[in-house]
């Protein structure tokens, strides 16, 4: 990947180079001339309208091709700092990178942050080019005096190789031979450096391996595997990372086995239970057993402390929570170190895929961030709780819990509306539910009658458990006619500022036409006495947060504008 400052060449100097490698077919250099007529080498790589109009980088731009039996990928990445997060994408997938700066603008705030992403995603090889030497006259000194401010900012051990070269992407010295104006500064070109085969060392950590998937085929089991670590073997015996029983896994290669594979299939010999993301060690101590972890993340969106995420970890998607969220940049939102809280114990480690994970938002499952774990410990954050309060419980939830408190007469909605809100909550993993007067009324108030006292009494009771349901975290939702100013107030004062009160205010006449359980018919026969909106008042809400006319808007408008209203509240 090519990563820089805006306007410090990156476009040109990838094209130009390759263009003089003979790397770029001609229909491609056919497309290269700018609105001037002009061959212009960036336009290889700038494909969008945007970036040519502009002469920027907006989108990362992709170059496929073979060199030396060697499949190469090249990522142009922007410079502007409005699309950093393009730029930690396509280090997220890059094994080596090229910084490209300019001479004669030296290192800016966006060079260190580049280098900050390369060192996050532990990008294993660095070429630094220093471009546009042609504009200072090859100068040998401003070259080492950018050198010499870089390593400043690097430290032993964060990049497995760097290279330091002085180009001119203009001119094409220093790309594709040795310059003969700077050969006092180095005896290398860029493409003696930047197309060297990468080969990775693996560490000698004993044998992990991951578990994708289990299938049966005549009667046996077949482990599809992943190396994470170690040398295979054609007979492995292995435990279950994180089992305490000691139990041997055996397996064994098939005919097509080859030990420098990284993806296997292999014969279960065990009598073992099974499961896509177990983790299978020679040794108990080279995975950890976590709960809680530090880690560095990136973010493409903005993180919220205390709010439950999926993380994908190896094969696992398993629930998390961040605290402690610190910008290693105050005014930029991209890399924080952060305590992590797994909801259930995870093996992890310190290096490699299972340290690896990406952050998923539960609700859009769109993804918010990737990460590296550095350190991780068997302590649950639980044990710190003297007691579990209502804050426990939302953090853990990942959402505030509050009371939603339906009135209106009958037939104006109430249940219908709030079993749809019900449903709409939970199919987006909200911790909810609905407590419906009249099934209250059938068990824990079934010993009221309909006299103004026992209606007072029914209203206080279903406050008061609205409030210890909301107190547990659930977002609680409450269908009841509650006709009064009086009973509003009282529901207020129980509740407190945790309650969102919605009044369908959907008239009397449109109730009765519908009255699906006949109850303004038996009143009006005189059947039903006390009948509320008949010969029982019914006062319209001045208070309430949230005003429907039902009458006015069907089901799916009127769920989806509670829905946007409350979402604010989440």
């Amino acid at each position: 990947m090519t990563c820089g400052n805006v306007d410090d060449g990156k476009s040109t100097l990838m094209g130009r180079l390759l263009f003089d490698s003979g790397l770029i077919l001609k229909d491609q250099s056919a497309h290269a001339v700018n609105s001037r007529g002009e061959f212009d080498y960036s336009l290889l790589f700038d494909g969008l309208s945007a970036e040519q109009e502009q002469n920027i980088t907006i989108d990362v731009s992709y170059k496929y091709f073979y060199l030396n039996e060697q499949k190469i990928i090249i990522a142009d990445c922007p410079g502007h700092i409005e699309f950093i997060r393009n730029m930690a994408t396509a280090a997220s997938n890059s094994d080596a990178a090229l910084l490209v700066i300019d001479v004669t603008k030296g290192i800016t705030d966006q060079t260190v942050r580049h280098l900050q992403i390369l060192k996050f995603f532990q990008i294993t090889k660095l070429v630094v080019a220093i471009n546009k030497m042609d504009l200072i006259n090859y100068n040998e000194e401003s070259f080492h005096r950018i050198v010499n401010e870089l390593k400043k900012y690097i430290s032993c051990g964060d990049f497995a190789q760097i290279d330091y070269l002085p180009v001119s992407a203009v001119t094409g010295e220093g790309l594709c031979s040795k310059s003969l104006k700077m050969k006092n500064i180095s005896q290398k070109s860029l493409s003696d450096v930047i197309f060297q085969p990468i080969n990775p060392t693996r560490a000698d950590t004993g044998t992990v391996l991951l578990v994708q998937g289990i299938h049966l085929h005549e009667g046996k089991r077949y482990l599809q595997l992943q190396r994470v670590s170690g040398k295979l073997k054609p007979l492995l015996q292995l435990e279950k990372a994180g089992s305490e029983t000691g139990q041997k896994i055996d397996l064994e290669a098939q005919s097509s086995f080859s030990s420098d594979t990284n993806i296997l299939t292999m014969l279960l010999r065990s009598d073992a239970e099974m499961s896509r993301g177990d983790v299978l060690v020679e040794q108990q101590n080279q995975v950890d057993v976590a709960q809680s972890f530090n880690a560095q993340l990136v973010c493409l969106q903005k993180i919220e402390a205390g709010k439950n995420y999926i993380i994908k970890l190896g094969f696992q998607q398993i629930e998390a929570t961040f605290e402690n969220l610190n910008p290693l940049e105050a005014s930029l939102d991209l890399i924080y170190d952060a305590t992590g809280f797994f909801h259930q114990k995870q093996i992890v480690q310190k290096a490699g895929i299972l340290s690896e994970f990406i952050v998923i938002d539960r609700i859009n499952y769109q993804t918010v961030a990737v990460g590296f774990i550095r350190s991780s410990s068997s302590s649950n954050r639980n044990a710190k709780f003297e007691s579990v309060h209502r804050s426990h419980r939302q953090q853990k939830n990942g959402h505030k819990s509050f009371v939603i408190w339906f009135s209106g007469l009958s037939g104006a909605g109430k249940t219908t509306l709030a079993q749809r809100l019900e449903k709409e909550l939970f199919s987006n993993y909200f911790q909810s539910y609905l407590l419906d007067a009249d099934q209250v009324r059938s068990g824990l108030n079934k010993d009221l009658d309909f006299s103004m006292q026992a209606r007072n009494e029914n209203i206080r009771r279903l406050a008061e458990v609205a409030k210890i349901l909301s107190d547990s975290g659930q977002i609680t939702i409450v269908t009841a006619i509650t006709p009064l100013e009086s009973q509003r107030e009282l529901i207020k004062q129980i509740i407190g500022d945790s309650l969102y009160h919605i009044h369908l205010s959907t008239p009397l006449s449109v109730c009765e036409q519908r009255d699906i359980k006949g109850l303004y018919q038996k009143a009006r026969a005189g059947l039903i006495p006390q009948m509320t909106g008949i010969s029982s008042p019914f006062e319209d809400s001045k208070t309430s947060d949230l005003q429907i006319d039902t009458s006015q808007m069907n089901i799916d408008q009127a769920v989806s504008l509670i829905y946007q209203k409350i979402s604010k509240i989440f």
